[in-house]
């Protein structure tokens, strides 16, 4: 079976996954930080790279497609934007009354310099998922 007519096409050696001239998966090496704690995840799907920073410690450039996963132990922790980014957000919470939440917050907008999502020291259990989408 020929692919050079397909809108489906697997690069070679690891090049990634495409769907007609967008890659959709692979070719990029993903970020990990850290080993425990809470967990936020943060994909760039933009067509441009973003900086963000892990609590003012850390600065992280994502390219796009690129993905990063950061444990946070359990302190106030939070990501800044260095770069202007438009995002979409979801939450899920386990606090330690046992109470459980979820929040979806679509188009959020985030100038340079502010925190777009932090994780609280209170909860027993926190992931976020963060799709930078300009």
């Amino acid at each position: 079976m020929s692919n050079e007519n397909s809108n489906l096409r697997v690069g070679s050696a690891g090049a990634g996954l495409f769907v007609g001239d967008k890659q959709i998966l692979g070719g990029v090496r993903n970020i990990t930080i850290g080993s425990y704690g809470n967990l936020i995840i943060i994909i760039n799907r933009s067509n441009v790279i973003k900086r963000i920073s892990f609590d003012y410690r850390e600065d992280i450039t994502l390219v796009p497609t690129q993905v990063c996963s950061i444990y946070s132990p359990g302190a106030d922790a939070g990501m800044v934007a260095i770069d202007n980014i438009k995002c979409n957000i979801s939450s899920a919470d386990i606090l330690e009354d046992g109470t459980q939440t979820f929040k979806y917050e679509a188009n959020m907008i985030y100038e340079s310099g502010n925190y777009f999502a932090q994780i609280g020291s209170i909860d027993t259990y926190d992931l976020r998922v963060i799709e930078i989408m300009e």
